[in-house]
């Protein structure tokens, strides 16, 4: 597999994490704007900005720990995130909970028509929230 094609399957599966929400207090709506606020949208502007530091910040230990090596030792992988999520709009569709985790819905779009929808697992409660895994359907 190529390089370029590595580096873009480790972005969008970082892209695509999250878990566990403890509040179970917290309306739909509460919730939802919870997670834009302290994990989809800084995690998204990390992500445009190549910011490895900020975006370490919004993932689970565990999580981060399967990609320290690309973010440690790949001096190129900011430029690339750069580069990919250039010009790209995201959409934060909804939020559900699932027991213990928060599961975000999200859709990330490109001028050129392309569009990846993903679920990032979030666990944590408020700024304390940090994404522990993904899937993306497309």
């Amino acid at each position: 597999m190529k390089l370029s094609s590595l580096l873009t399957a480790a972005a969008l599966t970082l892209w695509v994490s999250a878990g566990q929400a403890q509040d179970a207090n917290l309306s739909n709506s509460e919730l939802y704007d919870e997670v834009r606020e302290t994990t989809v949208a800084p995690l998204f502007n990390a992500l445009k900005d190549g910011d490895l530091v900020g975006i370490k910040a919004h993932l689970h230990a565990d999580y981060y720990e399967q990609y320290r090596v690309l973010f440690e030792q790949n001096t190129e992988y900011g430029q690339f995130l750069r580069d990919y999520y250039a010009d790209s709009e995201y959409e934060l569709v909804g939020v559900r909970q699932e027991q213990s985790i928060s599961i975000a819905e999200v859709k990330v779009y490109w001028p050129n028509g392309r569009e990846v929808a993903m679920d990032l697992q979030v666990s944590g409660n408020g700024a304390q929230r940090k994404v522990m895994r993904g899937a993306s359907g497309g």
